[in-house]
This record gives structure tokens, C-alpha cells and sequence, in this order.
């Protein structure tokens, strides 16, 4: 890749209350920053590493953040935006409860069915389940515990592109769950943790 712009957004389709990270800057140029009422005082770089932290304790949902910058180098753009542990840790804060999610980078292509790993894992109250689907299809999301008994499904319409699902634990003991997600050609299964 030559020296070319870039554009990283932050969404949720969840009522976010705050959230906080680190982009090393090594191999980009921040061109922009904004979102909804993000600040000046939500963000700052320090020793070539952009550190942001932003609160709302109205919680704000939908196109959170926009950074746009201007690679210093050719290569690969996974090489160059990068988050990073050592000054602020990639999290998210979601929910009354203020439940902690971690933030991850991650190429899409929305074209493909794709299951992901539910987020948090293991969890206690709730966790988020993401999924693409190539083409809008209904959906059926199953929770089977170890012995394949059905605890939960969730029926709905799934949209081209990315979709989430939030499971409760609500009924369920501590232990392992299986997820499946059917669609009317696609079916993915991933295991879960629930604690207590």
C-alpha cells in the first residue's frame, strides 16, 4: 500500500456510556477526529501514541467516532493501525450496569458470513453476539447447553452487513453454552462461558 488515506470509525448498535484506548501513531498521520459530542479534552497525543478516553452519562449509540489519517509508509494497513495496552486499555462501558467490553480492530468484509466470538467471554449478565451475513436472510440464533437442550432462541431479520444480538443469562447456571446461528443458507456454531 502507498501513502494513502485512511478512515476508522467506531459504532455500536448498544447504548455506550464511555470508552477508552490507545493507536500507536508510528506509521500514521492523524488527519481527523470527531464524533458525537466528542471534545478536545477527549483525546491527546502523547509520545507519538493517541490516547483517547470519552464518557457520556447519557450514552450515545450509532457512528461514536471517525478518525481519519495519512499512512507515513508503504505496507500493510493492519501493520499500521494497531491498538495498543500500554497507556490506556481498548474497552467499552455498555449498559446500567456499566459492564466492560473490549475494543478490537478488525478488517470486514461484509460480503461473507462471518460468526463471531460473543463479547465478553466468559460473561455474567449479558454478552453481545456479531455476525455478517452476505445478503438480508432471516435468522435464528439457538442457545444449547452441554447436553444440547435448547435454553434460548432468538428469531429475527438479519440485514446485509453487520449485525449484533445481546444474550441475557437470565435461567442459565454457570457453565458452557453453544450458540448457532442459522440463516437460510449459512449455519455457524461457537461455544460460550457463563459465570456467575
Amino acid at each position: 500500500m502507498k501513502s494513502e488515506n485512511v478512515e476508522v470509525s467506531l459504532n455500536s448498535d448498544e447504548l455506550i456510556y464511555g470508552y477508552q484506548f490507545t493507536l500507536d501513531l508510528e506509521y500514521l498521520t492523524l488527519v481527523n477526529i470527531g464524533g458525537s459530542n466528542f471534545y478536545d479534552r477527549h483525546y491527546d497525543v502523547v509520545d507519538n501514541k493517541l490516547l483517547v478516553s470519552y464518557d457520556n452519562i447519557e450514552g450515545v449509540t450509532g457512528d461514536l467516532l471517525k478518525l481519519s489519517f495519512v499512512t507515513k509508509s508503504e505496507g500493510q494497513l493492519s501493520d499500521f493501525v494497531n491498538l495498543e495496552e500500554d497507556m490506556l486499555g481498548a474497552e467499552a462501558y455498555i449498559g446500567s450496569e456499566l459492564q466492560t467490553f473490549d475494543l478490537r480492530l478488525e478488517a470486514r468484509d461484509e460480503t461473507e458470513f462471518n460468526l463471531r466470538q460473543n463479547n465478553p467471554n466468559p460473561f455474567k449478565n449479558e454478552t453481545v453476539i456479531e455476525y455478517n451475513l452476505p445478503t438480508q436472510s432471516s435468522i435464528t440464533l439457538s442457545l444449547y447447553d452441554v447436553n444440547g437442550v435448547v435454553k434460548q432462541v432468538v428469531k429475527t431479520q438479519g440485514n446485509t452487513g453487520y449485525n449484533s444480538i445481546t444474550l441475557y443469562s437470565e435461567n442459565l447456571i454457570p457453565g458452557v453454552y453453544y450458540y448457532k446461528l442459522e440463516s437460510e443458507e449459512h449455519t455457524a456454531t461457537k461455544s460460550m462461558l457463563v459465570i456467575k
